[in-house]
């Protein structure tokens, strides 16, 4: 132990690296099968073995090194008045940090298998200096182990000569490959052969490159040159293409001459793959991930930033995800399920795909997986259904399930994607519990509610109701917000104690408002406050339970949303943000929807310019689901209630072995394929790692665990 080894007997004089170390410390052949010398010396140069002693090094240099000392009460507490604590936690001497001294012993220990510091003492015992010895100049000898124990270390001085060290005076880190505990071998005498080959690699490319002596072309003359005719040809060939602007410059060739490329033999070209490999190599030879060495041809990447993450409080955007975060995951049942994350970071900059199907659009680099239902056939093995012959053999489609790379996918598959989400089913606001005539008035409000200020000190004291001259649904709402918000009643003076209920005033025909101070605090608790462009559904209703978040989707449908004759329900608004949050609150309840599609609309107002704005909906078609979420405009009901009636339904039983693939069901769908794009603008895509599962649904698709410690 280092500490056992500091409270040891007083010391020698203390050494320090000399460049005429010799190289008796490593006796083995240091010639590698690739024909290079590889040493602990040599392999630091390889850029690999380089980066990973580095990231190995600096990594335990950073973390805590604090030195306790134990109570009498059975506690510890930091040993700030021991004489040895300035040299733990300061600094080991007056010319080295703490950081680097762990630094240079972590990477010794690490390649060398050996790191050796000697202390030096005061004549009193006492700890006075660290000072780091380079493992080349020291050597063990252990021959009175048997009799007495003792452990002697040899150092090897300038002149030649070895100065004894007795083992109470040196430190010695011994790495994790020792055969007698006395000496440890690094990772450099074991990866021999593994760095030999990088580093030939490594010259190779460069001789190949810089001072190969292949030619990039040959001028074939019919004739026979003479030694001057071909100095001169060569010298004026070179004046006019040689360099880094000249390389396309046009040919004049006389007297018969022709031009012939020489082309790079596929074996030579390969030697970049070598290099790839090699570093996956170096990577494990030290234990460490490949791309650590920044070896990222196996990385996926993932996501732009816009791309919505179902987490346990709402959807969020990937970039947003912190770890510790719980999201929605699928388990090997199928079923949904929430999952730690892991990891979180932006990897890179990437061209993205967006993938469009029915009802989803995913937006994602080439390279990551995304869960597909695909086509496939398999040899036919009797019972029910056709099969096809193929080639003489008897075959029959089936639909198999896969993660494949986006830039795999194409038209006609399916993906799979969330129908629907258990939810966390609480029923808690910010204020208050939340009630079904709450999440009613909430959803309106977040359609045509707006808010204004009254008074002379501008006080925040109205909010309102815009809806039509004849709206039939008008009188519920008013009567939920104030039954709601009854108990605020406001008093009608200074001196009064009589207070008056919060009661509905009809500004005008299309204008219904409520005047209350703290309603006005509580809506903007619970983040309903806003404009008609920057209102977003609070974070705290994707949590609730499903009947709550159907009122609220009621509340929304009677204020911004319309019910056709064949019973779809359209959502719409100005706001593209406010509906993509309506959007996912219907996947999550199970009401199945279209994507967001964007018509552009005139307006003209009496007094004002015409103006032209996008205006954003989609579509809810499933006339069962629609019927959950209701309405409280009678016509709206009427329409569901008739669509519903002339669909064609039976009631089939439902065998225990069925159970569990109609839950799955349930929860998970499958959306067409029908288009698919490249984008060549490069943007900031994002990892996230999950645990346990390792998918997590990205837009209401289910995309694969992007794994980033390991990037497989």
């Amino acid at each position: 132990m280092l500490l056992d080894a500091i409270f040891g007997r007083s010391s020698t004089r203390s050494l320090t690296p000399s460049p005429s170390d010799d190289y008796w410390y490593n006796p083995v052949g240091l010639s590698s099968a690739a024909g290079v010398r590889v040493d602990e010396r040599t392999a630091i140069n390889y850029s690999a073995v380089w980066c990973a002693t580095r990231i190995i090094c600096e990594t335990t240099a950073w973390l805590p090194f604090v030195m306790f000392e134990k109570q009498a009460s059975g506690g510890k507490r930091e040993a700030v008045n021991h004489p040895i604590y300035p040299l733990v936690v300061g600094g080991p001497n007056q010319g080295m940090t703490n950081m680097i001294f762990r630094e240079v012993m972590t990477a010794r220990c690490v390649n060398w298998g050996n790191a050796y510091a000697e202390i030096e003492r005061t004549r009193g015992g006492v700890p006075l200096n660290l000072w780091p010895i380079h493992p080349s100049r020291v050597k063990i000898s252990d021959t009175k182990r048997e009799t007495d124990g003792r452990i002697t270390y040899f150092v090897t001085n300038d002149d030649g000569g070895k100065t004894p060290v007795e083992a109470a005076n040196m430190i010695h880190l011994i790495g994790a490959n020792s055969d007698d505990g006395l000496f440890g071998r690094g990772v450099v005498r074991f990866g021999r052969e593994s760095i030999g080959m990088g580093l030939a690699t490594e010259r190779y490319g460069a001789g190949f490159f810089g001072n190969g002596a292949r030619p990039g072309g040959v001028l074939e003359h019919p004739g026979k040159l003479g030694e001057t005719a071909q100095k001169n040809l060569r010298e004026s060939w070179n004046r006019v293409h040689q360099g880094p602007g000249s390389g396309h410059n046009l040919a004049i060739l006389e007297e018969g001459m022709k031009y012939h490329t020489i082309d790079i033999p596929p074996e030579q070209a390969q030697f970049l793959e070598t290099r790839t490999f090699n570093i996956t190599e170096i990577a494990r030879w030290y234990g460490l991930p490949p791309h650590k060495l920044a070896e990222l041809s196996r990385a996926t990447f993932c996501m732009p930033s816009d791309v919505m993450v179902f987490s346990k409080d709402g959807p969020k955007s990937v970039a947003d995800i912190s770890v510790g975060e719980s999201v929605w995951s699928y388990d090997d049942r199928g079923l949904p399920v929430l999952s730690r994350v892991l990891r979180s970071a932006c990897t890179g900059f990437d061209e993205v795909l967006t993938i469009e199907a029915r009802g989803r659009i995913l937006r994602c680099n080439a390279k990551h997986r995304v869960l597909i239902s695909r086509e496939v056939t398999e040899p036919y093995r009797g019972g029910r259904g056709q099969y096809l012959t193929v080639g003489g053999e008897k075959v029959r489609k089936a639909w198999k399930e896969m993660y494949v790379p986006a830039g795999e996918i194409r038209e006609g598959d399916y993906l799979i994607a969330a129908e629907s989400l258990p939810g966390i089913g609480s029923s808690s606001a910010p204020t208050r519990e939340a009630s079904v005539e709450f999440m009613e008035a909430l959803g309106m409000l977040a359609g045509d509610g707006f808010y204004a200020r009254t008074g002379k000190r501008k006080y925040e004291a109205v909010f309102g109701i815009s809806h039509g001259a004849n709206d039939k649904y008008l009188p519920h709402y008013v009567s939920c917000i104030e039954k709601e918000f009854e108990q605020y009643a406001e008093p009608y003076g200074t001196r009064s104690q009589k207070t008056k209920p919060l009661s509905a005033k009809r500004r005008d025909k299309n204008t219904t408002v409520f005047y209350s101070t703290k309603a006005m605090q509580e809506l903007r608790a619970c983040g309903m406050v806003g404009k008609a462009k920057t209102k977003r559904v609070p974070m705290w209703v994707f949590g609730l339970r499903r009947e709550l978040i159907l009122a609220f989707l009621r509340g929304y449908l009677d204020s911004d949303g319309t019910v056709s004759k064949t019973g779809h329900i359209r959502y719409s608004s100005c706001n593209e943000k406010l509906l993509e949050d309506v959007r996912h609150l219907c996947i999550l309840a199970g009401v199945r929807c279209s994507n967001i599609f964007a018509t552009e609309r005139e307006s003209r107002f009496k007094g004002y310019e015409s103006t032209r704005s996008l205006l954003y909906g989609f579509i809810c078609s499933d006339v069962k689901a629609n019927m959950l979420i209701g309405s409280h405009t009678p016509m709206y009901n009427e329409r569901f209630a008739e669509k519903l009636a002339r669909r064609r339904s039976r009631n089939v039983a439902v065998y225990p072995c069925e159970a569990k693939q109609r839950a799955k069901r349930d929860c998970v769908g499958r959306c067409k394929v029908e288009s698919i794009t490249r984008s060549t603008v490069l943007e900031p895509v994002y990892d996230l790692e999950v645990e346990g599962t390792h998918c997590f649904i990205a837009n209401g698709v289910v995309v694969h665990n992007s794994n980033i410690e390991h990037q497989a």
